[in-house]
């Protein structure tokens, strides 16, 4: 049988990458409906299964969402934190007959994750960042050290949860910025927003600037002048292309009417 740490640090990995789906716009493209759907189901699973094993779980999610609205207002506007507090509180009428409350464990632990919470909010507000990877990082570190002391002062499922968080966390911020490098490297090797058009009808490929780059630094600088020089020697090739069509049709039509003057 699974055990409920097992269960929490599934529930926190998924946590997160439901919350990083709408806060990162390098992963949400590649999240249909129905796997957002399936994601939000299997949080509910996961938080049942662990509420009835342990009912200072949901306790503490409603208590500590709770304390967070109170410093960060727009979660107020989030119906996924406000679902989150109704299941919890929901589960805790459910699961409090046949539970034990364990008031001093879940009290300090409500203490240590609201504490970590706030700092990593006020301290790294940024969705991504290399030094929050690094705090998270640590945090990591911390959680580990903590589920080696005693079982009977903290909720240890909490601490699971937070690792699963955290490592997800970490993973992802890395994928995202290693996106954000590649794309500062494309942009910076071939300039912003360049298309290379083939077209037919005896014309040359033509490179075409879809909007103004951000010219920072000298490649730029000769990226777009390379840019601008194939492009006017494709005009100028077209041009000369079409010229030469024109002068051979004039030089037809003349020989046309001297063939018939002649008859």
């Amino acid at each position: 049988m699974i055990s409920t740490n097992i269960f929490s640090i599934l529930f926190g990995g998924l946590l997160k990458i439901y919350d990083d789906i709408w806060d990162m716009d390098n992963f949400k493209n590649y999240f249909s409906s129905l796997s957002i759907e399936t994601i939000k189901g299997l949080i509910l699973i996961l938080l049942t299964l662990i509420s009835n094993n342990d009912i200072n779980v949901p306790i503490i999610i409603f208590l500590g969402e709770a304390m967070l609205c109170l410093f960060d207002k727009e979660s107020l506007n989030s119906d996924f934190f406000k679902a989150g507090m109704i299941i919890a509180f929901i589960l805790v009428l459910l699961v409090l007959p046949k539970s034990h409350f364990n008031l001093s464990a879940t009290s300090i632990t409500l203490l240590c994750m609201s504490f970590g919470a706030i700092f990593d909010h006020l301290t790294f507000p940024e969705n991504s960042s290399l030094k929050k990877i690094i705090w998270r990082s640590l945090a990591v570190i911390i959680v580990i050290l903590i589920l080696f002391i005693s079982n009977t002062l903290f909720i240890k499922p909490m601490f699971y949860f937070s690792l699963g968080y955290l490592l997800v966390s970490i993973f992802n911020m890395t994928l995202n910025e290693g996106i954000d490098l590649i794309s500062k490297i494309k942009v910076y090797m071939f300039g912003n927003n360049i298309n290379i058009d083939n077209t037919s009808n005896n014309t040359l490929p033509s490179i075409t600037k879809l909007s103004k780059p951000n010219i920072k630094d000298s490649s730029s600088v000769i990226n777009i002048s390379f840019i601008q020089n194939y492009n006017e020697n494709i005009i100028k090739k077209q041009g000369d292309s079409k010229n030469t069509t024109k002068e051979e049709i004039d030089k037809s039509e003349i020989k046309d009417n001297e063939k018939q003057s002649s008859e």
